[in-house]
Parts: structure tokens; sequence; C-alpha cells
């Protein structure tokens, strides 16, 4: 029994090492976090459940407010107040209430995991209840597999080292069967990036992002180039589009996929593109 007892304090201690938990892939010993193998070594799912209540009873009552923890978090966020899971979606204001609460790693599956203060966070209802759901960050299935935080609350809202291309993508044009066909890119596509996509369906919620949203930022473009008549042929066009965009470069964190947009009309803007943009501007 003392051998149990000390494996399981053992996991207690490790279950709050959450950064390396979920960063690094050859930490095998994270499938011992698992509830199934903790009721194993316990040899009583009973104990493990009356000691998780305990422990969540403590933390409510004692030290964690969940709203004020909120309200300071909200007020970290920039003025897009985005999730930062997505970047896709505002959350709301902490005066007229709050997010969900999303465990990074599910507490019914990773218990010791749930009283982690940085297992929890902020989440806009989209990534927390239509996509994410119970999905487990620690495993594909089988294989163990890596993730953090898309994007960071530090001194501002940063992006984890990621960049956001449209490339490859066919846009729409004044042909009324050519609806185009949107390619969302990440470099680097590796572990970390991969992971985030199957967690929160990113790809598929960007290119919806983009379908719908791109003759807003048309719109928004071409008013803004008549003012000076900056679009009064392609070249020009092209040319203030340079310099439109550099109002999202400092918010490229806020609105990934809009400077991607901007970035992309100007690589590939032509005559038929630049007449298109002026019609659906009208």
């Amino acid at each position: 029994m003392g051998e149990i007892t000390d494996e399981f304090y053992d996991l207690v201690l490790y279950s709050q090492k959450l950064k390396i938990i979920l960063e690094d892939n050859s930490q095998t010993i994270a499938n011992k976090l698992h509830i199934d193998y903790l009721n194993s070594i316990l040899n009583d799912t009973v104990v493990l459940k009356k000691l998780m209540e305990s422990l969540w009873s403590n933390l409510k009552t004692n030290s964690w407010d969940i709203d004020l923890h909120y309200k300071k978090f909200y007020e970290k966020l920039p003025e897009s107040k985005m999730c930062p899971f997505c970047a896709l979606q505002n959350l709301i204001d902490s005066e007229l209430g709050r997010e969900d609460y999303d465990h990074l790693l599910f507490k019914a599956k990773y218990p010791l995991t749930s009283v982690c203060d940085n297992n929890i966070a902020p989440t806009c209802s989209e990534c927390n209840r239509r996509f994410k759901k119970v999905v487990d960050v620690l495993f594909n299935d089988t294989e163990r597999r890596k993730f953090r935080y898309p994007f960071v609350v530090k001194k501002s809202f940063e992006v984890q080292n990621l960049v956001i291309t449209l490339d490859g993508s066919a846009h729409p044009d004044l042909e009324l069967d050519n609806k185009g066909e949107w390619v969302i890119n990440f470099v680097p596509e590796d572990d970390f990036n991969k992971s985030w996509f199957l967690t929160y369906d990113i790809k598929i919620r960007y290119e919806s992002c983009v379908r719908n949203g791109y003759k807003k930022w048309i719109k928004e473009l071409i008013r803004a180039a008549r003012i000076n008549e900056n679009n009064i042929n392609t070249n020009s066009l092209k040319t203030y589009i340079n310099k439109y965009k550099e109002n999202y470069k400092d918010l490229y964190a806020e609105y990934p996929i809009k400077l991607a947009y901007y970035n992309y009309i100007e690589k590939n803007m032509t005559t038929v593109l630049h007449e298109y943009m002026e019609r659906i501007a009208i």
C-alpha cells in the first residue's frame, strides 16, 4: 500500500507541471494522469472522487474567485477582446458576465490537473461547446501530441510562432458561378499547430471567416481608398493596400485572418479583381 500511496502522491505533484505536460510529448508519464490509471493504483474509485470533491470545494471557497479572475483576464486583453483560442470571437464584457471556463485537460479524464489554475482559461462558447468539447489534447487516440495556447496574454495579446496566409486560394470574381476557393495555410505546420487545428477545427472556421467576411473587408478597403482617389487604377489600389494593411500589422494577433486576406489581394491584384472589388463596394 505504501508504494501505491507514494506513486499517487508523485502524480499529484507532477500534475501541476502543466506546461511541461502539454508541450513535451516525450513525457510518457502523462498517461498515468488519466482517471482509469489513478483509480487502478488506488484500487478504489470512491477515494479519488471524494478527494477531488474536497480539493475543488477548498479551491472555490478559499483561494480562487472565478469572477475576479475573469475580470482581470478581460482587462489584459486588447480592445478587440478576442478569444485566446481562436481569435475569431469576442469575449463578453466582464461587467456583463463571464465566458465559459475550459479545462485544457478535460476534468473528467484528468482529474488531478483540474485544480491546476493554469489548466482553466476563459474561452468563447464556440471553442468550448461546439468545437473542443471533450477533446483530449494530450492523446490523439493512442498517439501522444503537443499542445499550447495559440494566443497568449503577456504584456499584450501575442500570437505564438505562427504566420497565416491564403496562398493557393482562388478569389471569387465577376463570373456568377465562380464562388472562389479559400485555402488556409499556417507556417510552421508543426506539432503544436496541428494539435490546435484538430482541437478547435481552426482551418474550417478560418475558411468560413474569409468566405463570409471578405466582402465586408473589401467595402472597408475600397471606401477608404476612394477618399483620396487611391483606387483610380489597379496599380494605385495595390499601392494603397500596402499602406492600408499597416493598420492591422500591430493587431495581427487580434485579426490574423483579415491581415492574411489583405496580403493575399495585394499579392494577387489584377484589373479583373479590382473591377470585382469596386462592384462589391458600390
